[in-house]
């Protein structure tokens, strides 16, 4: 995973980074979103990161094995 100081154009799971918080899931789909911008679970949408917020990401989609 990689940490993103702006939001990236990558469609993915990612973890919304700010000091002093507990880290919040997020979504980037950029089809679904816009470019530049991201959806918390909660119904947010978000299209800045300041200059000490984050993201971490995208996650990995988990292996199955049959």
């Amino acid at each position: 995973m990689e940490i993103f100081h702006t939001i990236p154009d990558i469609d993915g799971l990612y973890w919304y980074i700010v000091p002093g918080q507990k880290p919040e899931p997020v979504l980037v789909d950029v089809e679904r979103y816009g470019s530049g911008k991201f959806a918390g679970f909660n119904g947010r949408k978000q299209s800045w990161l300041r200059d000490n917020e984050y993201l971490v990401g995208p996650q990995l989609a988990p292996e199955i094995k049959q």
